[in-house]
C-alpha cells in the first residue's frame, strides 16, 4: 500500500531532479541539467522512491520511462517547479553576460530553420553562458508545452492566441506558393484559380490534420484543395515539390534560403490571404522574470531587426 508522503521530507532539489529525470528520460542527461553527478542524481531517486513508495521511473531500452504515478504527480508539480523558479528568478537581476540560467524555447522547424540562427549568434555574443533547449513542436503546438511548464517560450503561428497566455507580436510575413519551374500548370510563372485547386498540395499539419491559415481560408470561400500530401515539416516542402508537380504553400521571406531557388517558381496564392503573424507566447506567471524578459525582447529586437525576414 502507497503510504502519503510527508511533506517535510522533500526538498527543493529533489522535486528538479525529478523534474529532470521526466524530461530527459536519462540519470546523465538529468545530472547534467541540475549540475549534480549521477551518483547523487541516483541517490536522490532512491529517496524520491522511498517518499513516494513508487519506483517513479523503469529503466527501459529507451531510457527511464516514469510509471503512471509519476506522470500524474508530473502535472502536480510542474507549476509548483514553475512558480518556484519564477519567484527565485524575480530576486535576481539579470545579467546576460554572466547569467548560467537554461531556457527552453518550443519552436516547429519552421521556426528553428529561419528564425533561431540569428538569435542564438546574438545569444553567444552578449550571454555566452546561457543554455537554450529547443523544445520540438508542431506547427500548431506550443501552448501545451507553455501550460505544463515543460517550454518556457514559445514561437508560432497561433490562429486564435489562447486565453490566459501572455503574447507578443515579433513579426509578420506573407506566405506563397512554391512549385518547381517545369510544373506544367504554370502559365507564365502562375497559376490560376481553376489549375491551383485542381493540383495536388502539399499541407502543413500534424497527425494526418492540415493546420495553416490557407487550409482556414479555402475553407471559408468554400472551396477544396487536393492534399496529395501532409507533413509536419515546414521546411521539407521545397525540397518536395523540386522535380515533382506538387504545390506548396511557403512565406515569401524565405524563397532565397535555399540553394536550389533558382529550380523553383514562387507566385501568389490566386485568393486573397491575410498576413500571418509569428508570435511569442509564455506563462504570466514569467511576466515579470528579469531573465525571461530579457530573452523574449532579445528573440522580438532580433527578429524585428529583420524586417521580418525569416532568415
Amino acid at each position: 500500500m502507497r503510504r502519503n508522503p510527508r511533506v517535510d521530507t522533500l526538498d527543493i532539489k529533489l522535486l528538479l531532479v525529478f523534474d529532470a529525470l521526466l524530461r530527459e528520460r536519462s540519470v546523465s542527461r538529468a545530472a547534467d541539467d541540475v549540475g549534480l553527478t549521477q551518483s547523487a542524481v541516483s541517490q536522490k531517486l532512491g529517496r524520491l522512491r522511498d517518499i513516494f513508495s513508487d519506483p517513479l521511473f523503469i529503466r527501459t531500452a529507451n531510457g527511464m520511462e516514469p510509471t503512471p504515478h509519476a506522470l500524474v504527480l508530473s502535472a502536480q508539480l510542474a507549476e509548483l517547479l514553475a512558480r518556484w523558479k519564477s519567484l527565485v528568478s524575480s530576486q535576481q537581476r539579470f545579467e546576460p553576460a554572466t547569467a548560467e540560467r537554461n531556457f527552453r524555447v518550443a519552436l516547429s522547424d519552421g521556426m528553428s530553420y529561419h528564425c533561431l540562427p540569428p538569435v542564438v549568434r546574438r545569444i553567444r555574443e552578449i550571454a555566452p553562458n546561457l543554455r537554450i533547449t529547443i523544445v520540438h513542436v508542431g506547427p500548431r503546438g506550443g501552448q501545451r508545452e507553455i501550460e505544463s511548464g515543460s517550454a518556457d517560450l514559445a514561437l508560432g503561428v497561433f490562429q486564435q492566441p489562447p486565453i490566459g497566455i501572455s503574447t507578443c507580436e515579433l513579426f509578420r510575413y506573407t506566405l506563397q506558393c512554391v512549385a518547381d519551374k517545369n510544373n506544367p500548370r504554370l502559365k507564365q510563372g502562375t497559376m490560376s484559380r481553376d489549375e491551383y485547386l485542381e493540383a495536388s498540395h502539399i499541407a502543413v499539419g500534424e497527425n494526418n490534420v492540415p493546420g495553416t491559415l490557407v487550409e482556414v481560408i479555402v475553407e471559408a470561400l468554400g472551396l477544396k484543395r487536393k492534399i496529395a500530401l501532409v507533413t509536419p515539416h515546414f521546411v521539407s516542402i521545397p525540397n518536395l515539390v523540386l522535380g515533382t508537380d506538387l504545390i506548396g504553400t511557403f512565406p515569401s521571406s524565405a524563397q532565397d534560403a535555399y540553394p536550389f531557388s533558382n529550380q523553383l517558381c514562387f507566385f501568389p496564392i490566386p485568393f486573397p490571404i491575410s498576413e500571418s503573424i509569428a508570435m511569442a507566447m509564455w506563462h504570466p506567471r514569467f511576466d515579470g522574470d528579469p531573465g525571461h524578459m530579457w530573452l523574449r525582447n532579445l528573440f522580438a529586437d532580433t527578429l524585428l531587426a529583420g524586417s521580418g525576414r525569416l532568415h
